[in-house]
């Protein structure tokens, strides 16, 4: 039946329906006949099912989504009713919710998930502005304000800055490393209270700050089990979007397959994207122009923190963590991480493609730019430049592999960040398992250590091909069972050096010279989101500093 027969139907029907009733009676019959034929007329266009279902922040679940002026109010009322080759698209604006994808699609037609306009849209967690308003502060000396607060509260950021957040030690530790100086924002939460430490001149009471809604406790190894898009279905793309406050994930693949993440700018997280959880695997996972960060973590490594206190509180603060077959990671800007990249694949199953991580910048990070453990088999990493990190490639260890590092660049100011240029350990020592299958070559190295290992066993590795340019050339032998030939080596000055990351020898790879004698920069096609120039945003800007604008394209 038409909506237009349904609506006379209802009319006819509405005069003799309140006849004779009581006054009450006939205006109770009126609303709910009045409400009917609305509801049908919004309904109407259900069938056949829009191909795009819009979403605006101003918009109504009564409507189906069809048109803009038709959209629906939430992300997760659209995800519930999507189809196969549906486009949910998005308005710009704010959405405060959490997205539970349970359906997908098909190989030939997945379901996307993107913004209208690129980069104006933010999915968040974050608390409604209420919630820290109605912190009533205390101060406890020292720059320290407490204040009761109604759930734990694991991230809190004060104009775009995240605070540190003091883990161990209790408030004694929070008092004693607010007290050095140089000492940047931080907080720490005993239940009920919670700690806060801005400066010494700024008071909590006159400033907002931001926080997450309620989340499960972490799990027995300090994971949180929450997620800004929760996916368990397989054939889905998110595209162009931004989100916040999600703490454990901004995406979190549970029993989800071919998965696309791309475009996307992800923080208040400890993973951007976690491919590691349930127990399917997550085949088929791409991620492409995204950004991660935790900013400002680098900085409180850089003058106040040491690299133990920063990892005891950030051991992960990763855009990634992935162990399953057929990823493809490329194109990702990651700044103010810790391992910015954390891949092996699963030692279970078979695995046929492995993992592809190509063109990549990586740059200001407190641990492992890229972390490599377990089986990690049949991966490669390639053409990618990792600017100012702890470490640059932890193979701790690499037990299947094989792996191959090829034509990439890992460049270190001075005395900055860097420790060594490859991490070869097992934590176990002599006795661990070996490190196996494992390919280095024509790569450019530029820092302070050449390597670090615990002197655990190593099968079939070879180092051929580089350059290695660093600080502490004590020797140029590599461990005992490490095949290394064909190596350059240059010792740099044990104080100050030329910023590598301004200085045009060091944009060539043993593979690529023939580029660089004929004065063709070393570049990367856009890493990030295309809809953000990372000249012009602080966290980008304060990692990216000492980089030649060159090297983007």
């Amino acid at each position: 039946m038409s909506t237009a027969n349904q609506n006379e139907r209802l009319k006819s029907w509405i005069p003799s329906a309140i006849s004779g009733r009581k006054p009450l009676d006939a205006l109770m019959l009126l609303v709910f006949a009045v409400s009917t034929a609305h509801v049908a007329g919004v309904w109407s266009d259900i069938t056949p099912h829009p191909r795009v279902i819009y979403v605006a922040a101003d918009g109504s679940n009564w409507y189906d989504g069809s048109r803009p002026d038709r959209a629906v109010k939430t992300v997760q009322f659209a995800a519930d009713r999507a189809r196969p080759g549906n486009e949910i698209v998005i308005l710009p604006g704010v959405y405060h919710e959490r997205v539970h994808l349970r359906h997908g699609g098909t190989a030939a037609s997945p379901i996307t998930i993107r913004a209208q306009q690129p980069g104006t849209v933010t999915i968040t967690g974050e608390a409604p502005p209420a919630v820290t308003a109605n912190w009533r502060w205390k101060p406890e000396g020292q720059g320290i304000y407490s204040a009761q607060v109604d759930y734990p509260v694991y991230r809190l950021r004060w104009d775009q800055r995240a605070l540190f957040r003091v883990i161990y030690g209790g408030l004694e530790k929070f008092r004693e490393l607010v007290a050095r100086p140089h000492a940047m924002p931080a907080f720490y939460y005993e239940s009920p209270r919670l700690y806060v430490f801005l400066g010494q001149e700024q008071n909590p009471n006159t400033i907002q700050l931001r926080t997450h809604r309620q989340v499960p406790v972490p799990r027995e190894w300090g994971e949180f089990k929450s997620a800004q898009i929760w996916c368990e279905a397989d054939h889905v793309r998110l595209e162009s979007l931004q989100l916040d406050f999600g703490i454990g994930c901004g995406v979190l693949l549970w029993n989800a397959t071919h998965v696309t993440v791309s475009n996307c700018s992800i923080r208040g997280s400890t993973f951007g994207i976690d491919g590691t959880r349930g127990l399917k695997p997550s085949v088929g996972l791409t991620v492409e122009n995204c950004l991660y960060h935790n900013f400002p973590q680098a900085e409180w490594r850089q003058g106040w923190l040491n690299w133990q206190e920063v990892y005891a509180s950030y051991p992960s603060s990763s855009l990634l963590a992935s162990q399953d077959d057929q990823a493809v990671v490329r194109n990702n800007l990651v700044v103010h991480a810790g391992d910015a990249l954390r891949i092996t694949t699963r030692s279970d199953r078979p695995v046929r493609h492995g993992a592809l991580i190509q063109q990549n910048l990586l740059a200001a990070g407190t641990d492992d730019a890229i972390e490599f453990d377990g089986a990690a088999r049949n991966i490669t990493l390639s053409h990618n430049l990792v600017y100012n990190f702890h470490q640059n490639l932890g193979l701790s260890p690499v037990l299947d592999g094989p792996v191959l590092i090829t034509d990439n660049l890992f460049l270190h100011p001075a005395a900055e960040l860097n420790g060594s240029q490859l991490k070869l350990i097992s934590n176990q020592g002599p006795t661990g398992p070996a490190i196996r299958n494992v390919a280095v070559s024509g790569n450019t190295f530029v820092g302070n250590w050449l390597y670090w290992t615990d002197g655990c066993p190593f099968e079939n590795v070879a180092i051929i091909g580089n350059t290695f340019a660093v600080q502490h050339l004590r020797s140029r032998t590599w461990p005992s069972g490490v095949e290394s030939r064909g190596n350059r080596y240059v010792q740099l000055p044990n104080g100050e050096y030329p910023n590598p990351g301004r200085e045009s020898q060091w944009f060539q790879t043993g593979n690529n010279q023939s580029a660089a004698n004929t004065g063709k920069a070393w570049s990367l096609p856009h890493p990030g989101p295309r809809w953000l120039d990372p000249w012009r945003h602080e966290c980008t800007r304060s990692a990216l500093k000492g980089l030649m604008k060159a090297v983007l394209q």
